[in-house]
C-alpha cells in the first residue's frame, strides 16, 4: 500500500453546521451520493473518516466456486472466524 500526501483541503462548515466534502475526499472514501461515511472521533480533537460498510451478503455467492478442498494454504474455519470479527472491528491491514 502506498501512501499519498496532499495539501490540506479546506472546507467550510455552514449555518447549520453541514461540511460539503469535496469530490476528491469522497472518491478517495468511495463513496457515492446516498452512501454512508463512519467517523472516528479521536481524543486529540481530531476525526477518522472511512467510507460505509457497502455490500450484499448475495456479493460472496461462488466466491469458493472451484478452489478444491484440502488446497496449500486453506485455511480453519477458526482462522474464518477470526478474519471475519476483525474485519467486521475495523481492524484490518490498511487501515487509517
Amino acid at each position: 500500500m502506498s501512501i499519498v500526501m496532499i495539501d490540506l483541503l479546506p472546507m467550510t462548515v455552514s449555518q447549520r453546521r453541514t461540511v460539503k466534502l469535496e469530490r476528491l475526499v469522497l472518491d478517495h472514501l468511495k463513496v457515492r451520493p446516498g452512501g454512508k461515511i463512519e467517523v472516528d472521533l479521536l481524543p486529540n480533537g481530531c476525526c477518522v473518516l472511512r467510507g460505509g460498510r457497502t455490500g450484499d451478503i448475495r456479493d460472496l455467492l461462488g466466491i469458493l466456486a472451484g478452489v478444491p478442498r484440502g488446497r496449500p494454504g486453506a485455511v480453519s474455519i477458526d482462522e474464518m472466524n477470526e478474519t471475519i470479527a476483525n474485519g467486521w472491528a475495523g481492524s484490518h491491514e490498511g487501515d487509517c
